[in-house]
Formats: structure tokens, sequence, C-alpha cells
């Protein structure tokens, strides 16, 4: 079995590597009675939370599309999402496309028919059937193929499907919540989603913002981690140190973790903390190794975008700037967005800069 692609990017690697369980016994978990707690005052955080509990109250939207990189929180979005929505006393299940392999997540979503394949020693229902009337959470959907799209696009359409090895159509009423943990369009453009799929799935999109472009939520978010571990551990711990939310705030992206890095280092710290410790002042050795890793790799794109020159601030942003068209082909639209900046906001850049697009690029 083919687990680890030749190439394949270090964080995917990791991803899988922490997503690596019994494929006999796929992760599956459902609603635990636990109160959801959404934290964050961030506007584009609270816009995001805003449009979920519309689509949620609308028994209408059988399905909606939650995108956000790994640990923005999509799994507490769902499980949200059937908290407050019209189908909050029916059964809530959660599961990760990644951690079922291609040749079983046919017959663990809908079932199979005794003898459809080698071990299939009886008929078995599949979660799908497992959660009809209820609420169904499929995360890292980028992660399937194909040939299983269309298949789950004729039960979003039709709300129908056979079990595998078997001829009998069973119909089911399940309001499908759909994870993805890169852009849209990037999984558009890969080939690896059948579009009449990815056209159905787009249309009701909330989109988590990563942890970098809410940071004005971190120190919320590490009282509420502190608290949370503090308790857990039996320890007076009351916040970490002006230095430590520094590194948090300041010299750390977030982008490998997001918020479940935040809750990991947290929850690192105060587990090793001195029993006497109220202020958490010590990062865990790992952390500070992949902030110097990031630092390491921040400064081989300034030294590939100066080419070894010292440049002043401005001349590295005209730099930048220019480096990221180049990227994009020239598409100001496209770069834009990589940058963060609506076009007409790149577009001043560029003319106070003196950043031409090339015409013949146009």
């Amino acid at each position: 079995m083919n687990i680890f692609p030749e190439k394949i990017s270090y964080i995917e690697l990791v991803e899988r590597i922490q997503n690596y369980v019994n494929f006999e016994k796929p992760a599956i978990s459902g609603d635990r009675g636990e109160a959801i707690e959404i934290i964050g005052e961030n506007k584009k955080f609270k816009e995001a939370l805003k449009i979920l509990e519309k689509y949620a109250k609308n028994d209408k939207i059988k399905v909606v599309l939650l995108v956000g990189e790994s640990g923005t929180g999509k799994e507490l979005f769902a499980n949200y999402f059937h908290r407050i929505g019209s189908r909050s006393d029916k059964k809530y299940l959660a599961i990760n496309c990644a951690t079922i392999p291609e040749t079983l997540i046919e017959s663990e979503l809908f079932g199979h028919v005794k003898g459809a394949f080698t071990g299939a020693s009886k008929d078995k229902k599949g979660i799908f059937e497992e959660c009809h009337g209820g609420v169904l959470f499929l995360d890292e959907i980028n992660k399937t193929n194909p040939a299983f799209q269309e298949k789950l696009l004729r039960v979003i359409e039709y709300g129908e499907f056979m079990r595998v090895g078997g001829l009998e159509m069973k119909k089911v009423d399940v309001r499908i919540i759909i994870g993805l943990n890169q852009e849209p369009s990037e999984w558009l453009k890969s080939g690896n989603v059948l579009p009449d799929f990815y056209n159905r799935i787009v249309g009701h999109q909330v989109r988590i913002p990563p942890l970098r472009d809410r940071k004005d939520d971190i120190p919320i978010l590490v009282n509420h981690f502190v608290n949370k571990y503090s308790t857990l551990y039996e320890k007076n711990i009351k916040g970490v140190s002006d230095e430590i939310m520094h590194v948090f705030l300041d010299d750390y992206d977030w982008s490998f973790g997001n918020v479940r890095e935040l809750e990991r280092v947290i929850d690192a710290m105060i587990a090793r903390a001195d029993d006497n410790e109220q202020i958490l002042t010590n990062l865990p050795e790992y952390f500070e190794f992949k902030i110097k890793a990031q630092e390491q790799n921040i400064k081989g794109i300034i030294e590939e975008i100066s080419r070894g020159k010292n440049l002043t601030l401005a001349e590295l942003n005209r730099e930048y700037i220019k480096f990221k068209l180049h990227e994009n082909g020239y598409n100001v639209s496209k770069t834009a967005k990589d940058l963060g900046l609506k076009r007409s906001t790149l577009q001043g850049k560029m003319k106070k800069l003196g950043v031409e697009v090339p015409k013949y690029r146009r």
C-alpha cells in the first residue's frame, strides 16, 4: 500500500503521519455532548461564524464547504453547525478522509454486501446509513479521488447510493459538511477533483481565516488554553511572559498548525512547568526549532528575491511584488490575492514603487 507518495511536501507528510491510524477502524467521532466554545473576536473570524450560523439554520442547504488550513478549527465549526442547526437532536459523525485508503473509503461510507470483497463475511451498514437524518462531516475531501467524488455527488444530489457489491439503491437524508484544507481553485487546478462535484460543493462556502490573519485573537486563545491545561494538570498557571507573547504575536506565523498548534504549545509548556510556576517563560525545544526553521526559510526567500543585495525596505517590497507577479504570470488579480491585498491596493503600490506589467503579458 503506497501510503506516502514520492512527491509529497514536508507539511503533508507530517499530517499523514499524524493521521495514521488502524485503517481497519477509521477515525470516526461524534458529538460527545461537550459544550462548544467558539473563541475569537477577530472580524474575519466572526464573519465566517455568522455565515455558518445562517447555513446551519436552513435545512434546505444540504451541503456546506468549510475552507481552512489544517488546525484552523474546521471540525469545531462542523460540530457547532450541528449544535445550532435544524438537526441538533439527530446524530452527528465526523470522519477524516485522509485516514482511510482509497480501497476502503467507499465501503466505510456506503457499506458493503456479503461477499463484495475478501473479508466481507456479512452485510455492513455504511456511515451514511448510520447517520441518516443527521449531519456528517467529511474532512480533507481533497484526499479522495474523482471516482469516489462521483458517488458522493449522487448522495448530495439525490440522497441515494448503493453499497459496495450491492444492486439495491439505498436512500438517505443527511446534511453534509465538507472540509477542505487548500484553496478550492488550487484543488481544481490539480486535476484531483471531479468538476461537477467541485461546482456542486463550492456554492455554500465558509472560509475560516488562518491564525496569522487573526493574530488579535492570540491573547484570548492563549488565556483560554492556559486556563484549560492549568485545570487539567492541576497547576496554578496565570499566563505567559511578555517575551513569549511577543514570539506568538510577531515571530511566528503559525502556518504549520494554526490554532491547534498554539494549543499544543501551551499544553506542552504547562505540562512541564514547575508546581510553583505562575508565568510561563520557556518554550518547548521543538517549537524553538520550528521558529528557527521558519527564520531560515524567510531568509532564503529574501536572498532569492534580493539576489544577495543589501536592499532597503522599499526596494525589497518592489522586488517582492515583481517576484510574485512573475510567479503568477503577471496576473495582477491573482498576485493581489496571494499578497492578501485588494487589486486596487496592489496597483497603487506598483505605481508608487515603479513596478510595471510587461505589455505582452497583460
